[in-house]
């Protein structure tokens, strides 16, 4: 079906902000699907409060996929394994040209 990663683990510092956090996460998922997945829904949900700054992991996976959609997650996590927050999403699959005419409007 496709050739998309099905975990990926990044090092991050915790964001100031619960936009901060948002903005990391739905970034991580979009540069772990590429650009031929467009957002249909986006979730975010908070765990325990970290301080801004304080080293973190960000853990995708990919949850299932079909034809036409990628369903996918996101975890905040501390260095103990604490849950902070979740992204999980939905996203249609695209062709490149479909996506440049989309961003074009």
């Amino acid at each position: 079906m496709s050739d998309l990663s099905t975990s990926i683990r990044w090092s991050v510092n915790y964001p100031e902000s619960p936009a901060g956090v948002a903005a990391l996460l739905q970034g991580y998922l979009g540069e772990a699907l590429g650009p031929t997945c467009a957002p249909v829904s986006l979730a975010l949900d908070f765990g325990s409060p970290l301080k801004a700054g304080e080293p973190s992991v960000v853990e995708y996976s990919l949850d299932r996929q079909t034809r036409t959609l990628v369903f996918a997650q996101v975890r905040f996590i501390d260095l103990s394994g604490t849950l902070l927050a979740t992204a999980s999403g939905v996203f249609r699959r695209i062709s490149l040209t479909e996506g440049a005419s989309v961003e074009a409007r």
